[in-house]
């Protein structure tokens, strides 16, 4: 997988100091699976590449938790652990948006911008700026609404 980015990095050092502010795909890896299933031992990945399973991903995540001396726990209680953060720091509507829980009313289902109006992982590294109001682009370019590049709010 290390050839899997444009930027052909030498080493995993130099992939994780690469300073960029976003990793492109090569596109000729494009249609590859993302997470690509093991082959037997977990040594090599499976030829041709098929899709990890839903199962293996867990049980990678619960193996990797175990070995980094943490409770052994799945993918679903990030999940969990950050809605409830969200709960706590922004409301619980919010954090039901951003876990796509009772969404039904009108309101929400043909106006609202949903989980575009906020910044769940920005939020959940407490890197937000409560009171700040966000827009789409379109939004922003022709009613003056948005954030700037900082963050301050933008009018």
């Amino acid at each position: 997988m290390a050839d899997a980015f444009e930027t052909k990095f030498k080493s995993i050092d130099d992939l994780l100091n690469d300073t960029s502010a976003e990793l492109r795909i090569d596109p000729s890896r494009l249609a590859e699976p993302l997470f690509p299933a093991m082959g037997p031992g977990g040594r090599a990945f499976q030829e041709p590449l098929k899709p990890a399973t839903t199962g293996s991903l867990s049980q990678t995540c619960i193996s990797l938790a175990k070995d980094a001396g943490l409770p052994a726990v799945g993918p679903q209680a990030f999940r969990r652990d950050t809605a409830n953060f969200l709960a706590v720091m922004k409301g619980v509507s919010e954090a039901q948006m951003a876990c796509k829980h009772g969404e039904t009313s009108v309101f929400s289902v043909h106006y609202s911008k949903g989980t575009r109006n906020m910044n769940p992982v920005e939020t959940r590294l407490g890197e937000d700026q409560p009171g700040v109001l966000r827009c789409s682009l379109t939004q922003s370019a022709t009613s003056g609404c948005g954030t700037s590049v900082d963050g301050s709010f933008v009018n």
